[in-house]
């Protein structure tokens, strides 16, 4: 059964595309277009199920590179490992490709990589050294679980269990919500794209705010594809969700390649499915509860970076503004009823409250583990947001 079903949509779906964006080794992030010519049209459903399953196993390529350098320029060596690697038991693709790899935010280094490439000063790829993927096995219910399956299993195919296991406590590691890491420490090319992207010395906070705002709207929106994913998988298809699994699950929200911004707009079509599913009313509620929390880590993160109080306060207001026109900022200020951010019990108090307003029968347990890492990368890109304010404050 493919995920999130609703409907029978006609067979006419030939490509599917997603931007995907993964951290290697060295802690660098890169992203790049995902695209899947399919064998045979598929209806928008499957297309979607395939294009997520196929994302992950990329995401997993990219990040088993020990650094950002092997794979600007590359991709032909990648799209030979990830055709080895597409799972056996999505729709058949003719042809995959990964295209147009970047470092996140810094175009310059970028193409330095790629004529270093071109020119051959760069070591090739090496062969991948991950063990073959192993198929997902029946759980007691039946149906699909994510726990690992028997070794013999064939090659071909892909469980989330096959993901790499999480990073130990000495890789680079994002600030995670929930975990209570430290900030890592930010490479020569993260520390240039960060600065490309300062604003110039007096700019008021309203434009501050503006600036803020589409990455609280688009954290606010994956939160909530995020949480209707788990429901679906952990609720409704009783599937069992480990530690790595839950990693996968954090990269299935898709990345939207819309603007800044248009995160919400680009999934538009699979939030209505779920409003028809769940009613518009609860749907709302999730999507509010998830904008609280979206404020609730963006001041979090203005106090972590060390943000003047006043000026914290000023941007947040604007951010709320212009991320959610038309709504009384007075509907934001309650995030002080969450735990601090960079503790376990944020995440556990956040997925709980979202559970109660679904009011579906969710574990709260279970949701839980599953959406810490995605929590995590919100925060991680709303921190990022903070300091970019910090420096441009001077």
């Amino acid at each position: 059964m493919p995920f999130w079903p609703f409907g029978r949509d006609p067979a006419d779906i030939e490509i599917a595309t997603r931007v995907i964006t993964a951290a290697t080794q060295n802690g660098v992030k890169v992203r790049g277009k995902l695209t899947i010519h399919f064998s045979e049209a598929q209806r928008q459903n499957s297309a979607d199920a395939a294009a997520d399953r196929c994302a992950t196993v990329a995401i997993a390529l990219l990040r088993e590179a020990p650094e950002h350098e092997r794979l600007i320029g590359a991709e032909t060596q990648l799209n030979a490992q990830l055709l080895a690697r597409y799972p056996g038991d999505i729709p058949p693709a003719r042809a995959v490709e990964l295209a147009a790899l970047h470092v996140v935010g810094d175009p310059t280094l970028s193409d330095e990589l790629r004529r270093a490439s071109s020119s051959g000063s760069v070591p090739p790829l090496p062969p991948s050294t991950q063990p073959p993927a192993r198929p997902m096995t029946p759980s007691g219910s039946g149906v699909p679980s994510m726990r690992p399956a028997q070794p013999s299993a064939p090659p071909r195919s892909l469980s989330p269990s096959s993901m790499p296991a999480p990073l130990s406590s000495t890789s680079p590691l994002p600030p995670h919500a929930g975990y209570g890491a430290p900030p890592r420490r930010r490479g020569s090319s993260q520390i240039r794209s960060i600065q490309s992207l300062l604003m110039p010395p007096g700019t008021p906070p309203s434009a501050m705010g503006a600036f803020v705002a589409p990455t609280v709207r688009d954290s606010s929106a994956r939160l909530l594809i995020g949480f209707l994913r788990a429901h679906d998988l952990i609720t409704l298809r009783h599937v069992v969700v480990d530690e790595s699994s839950a990693e996968m699950l954090a990269n299935v929200v898709p990345v939207s390649d819309a603007p800044p911004g248009g995160y919400e707009a680009s999934r538009a079509a699979e939030i209505a499915r779920w409003s028809q599913a769940l009613g518009a009313d609860v749907v709302g509620a999730l999507h509010h509860e998830a904008s609280v929390v979206a404020v609730a880590l963006a001041r979090a993160e203005m106090t972590r970076a060390d943000v003047n109080r006043a000026l914290a306060a000023a941007v947040i207001d604007a951010a709320i503004t212009s991320a959610f026109p038309g709504e009384d900022e007075a509907r934001y200020a309650d995030g002080g009823r969450f735990p601090d951010a960079g503790t376990p019990a944020f995440t556990d108090t956040v997925v709980h409250g979202l559970t109660r307003i679904a009011g579906c029968g969710d574990d709260p347990a279970a949701m839980t583990e599953a959406l810490r890492p995605l929590i995590a990368l919100l925060q991680e890109d709303l921190a990022t947001s903070a300091m970019i304010v910090k420096i441009s404050a001077g």
